[in-house]
Order: C-alpha cells, then structure tokens, then sequence
C-alpha cells in the first residue's frame, strides 16, 4: 500500500511539476545534495562567448524571459543601480506560486547574487517554500568562460520535500541548458 502511494504521488507530482528533458551531447556538469529540509544545486557550462555578454545576458530581465522557460511568467517589478526585483510565476493544475527574488549585481567580480523575499503559495500541492538564495557566476578560462549557477533553499519538512527536491534537480538542469543554448545563440 505504501508503494502504490508513493508511485502515485511521484506520478501526480510529474504532472504538477513537468519538466524538460536535457538534450544528449551537451556538456553540463552538476552536484544536487540534499538534507532533511534543504538542498543545494550547482551547475555549470563552458562556452566560447565574452564574459560581458554573458553576464549582461544573466541580469537582463527581457532575456531572462527568454531562458527562463520553466516560469509561466518572469516579471521586472522595480530595479535600481546595480539591483532588481524579478518576480517569478509558476502554474499547474494542483499548484500555483508567485515568488520575488532580489537580485544584485556584482560587475567587478562578475557575478549576480540572488535570494528570495516573497513567496505566495497555494494549491493541492504547495511545497511550504521558506529560503531560497544563489548566484549566477561568469569566469575566464584560458579561450572559454564558464558559466556557473548556484541554488540552495529550504523547505518544510514532509512527504512533499522529497517529491520537490526530485523535480528541483531536474528543472536545475532544464534552466541551465535553456540558459546555454540561449547563449550559445546569441553571445558570439
């Protein structure tokens, strides 16, 4: 009884929270950890692109929309020198959250910090969301950049963390490969 629930939740959470499969061929290296209420993501890429492109690519909320595809809908909501507060809304059938991110950027060391400030969320199935924070870094080496993404976040605790850190790994990937091929295509 026990497996046909825990199938059935797996089953109910890949319809809540879909995800894109990878691409095969593509270089993209990660590390997904895990503890009883928080989990922590890294990934990156290599690309033959300028770091200036690139990160201009990373702050820039218009282009964010345009790799961020796992959001229903990415949303400037106010921004000033060097910050910004991008709102981000995801949708489902079971599940619906709203979540703003204060995101600075740190052009001397190239990268962007983010964390979350707000999150709304409702529905049959609502991952009780409390911290999320990361950054987004670019670095030389040698002819290539390397472009690096960082995510750690808590949650409650519960029969759903399980199921959300499962999805969170491969909608990690999903994100970075979205945001690779975006690169790819438009910094040369």
């Amino acid at each position: 009884m026990r497996y046909l629930i825990v199938s059935l939740a797996v089953a109910v959470f890949a319809l809540v929270f879909p995800s894109s499969i990878p691409a095969a061929g593509e270089e993209i290296r990660h590390r997904f950890s895990t503890s009883d209420d928080s989990y922590s993501f890294t990934g990156d890429f290599t690309i033959d692109a300028g770091k200036k492109c690139l990160l201009e690519m990373l702050y820039d909320p218009q282009r964010l929309r345009q790799y961020a595809s796992h959001a229903d809908g990415v949303e400037l909501a106010d921004h000033g020198e060097g910050w910004q507060k991008i709102i981000y809304d995801y949708s489902s059938l079971f599940y619906h959250s709203r979540a703003t991110f204060m995101r600075r950027l740190d052009a001397e060391a190239d990268r962007i910090n983010y964390r979350l400030t707000a999150i709304e969320q409702y529905g049959l199935i609502s991952p009780d969301i409390s911290a999320i924070s990361g950054y987004y870094q670019v670095s030389r080496e040698k002819e290539w950049c390397r472009v690096t993404f960082h995510q750690q976040g808590v949650i409650g605790n519960g029969m759903l963390s399980g199921l959300y850190f499962y999805n969170a790994e491969k909608e990690a990937v999903a994100f970075l490969r979205n945001m690779q091929r975006y690169a790819a295509e438009n910094c040369h």
